[in-house]
This record gives structure tokens, C-alpha cells and sequence, in this order.
């Protein structure tokens, strides 16, 4: 099972268990692969797919840390 396959999976079911927190986790992930996709007309490789869940979790990181006054 590819990992965009997976995360329909977990996408339907998070939203089977009403889990909202997830379901906006795995949709935002499944946007950010969609629009690597349609931008460079190409089917991502898994590796690709890995980059962005990396991408998106840094991102996260460093804006929590920001919130939080840790960072700059």
C-alpha cells in the first residue's frame, strides 16, 4: 500500500471516529502532495511524498516553537 493510499485510509478513518484533529492533519497533507502534483504535472514517487510530511512537520515545529516565544 503506497503511502497516498494510506492516508485515504486514515483519512476515512478519522472521519468514521469524528477524530477533527487527524482528519485536518491528513488533509492538510493530502493538499500539499495534490499541489506538488498539479504544479509539476507529475505523480509523486513515495520519496516525494515523504518530503513534504517531513516539510510540513518542521514546519509545524518552528511555528509552534515561535508561539511559544522559544524561537527568535
Amino acid at each position: 500500500m503506497s503511502l497516498k493510499e494510506k492516508l485515504m485510509e486514515d483519512l476515512k478513518a478519522s472521519m468514521r471516529n469524528k477524530d477533527k484533529i487527524r482528519k485536518n492533519a491528513v488533509t492538510m497533507i493530502r493538499a500539499a502532495i495534490k499541489q506538488r502534483e498539479v504544479d509539476g504535472r507529475v505523480e509523486l514517487e513515495e520519496d516525494d511524498v515523504i518530503d513534504i510530511i517531513l516539510k510540513l512537520a518542521i514546519v509545524k515545529t518552528w511555528l509552534h516553537l515561535r508561539k511559544r516565544k522559544l524561537l527568535y
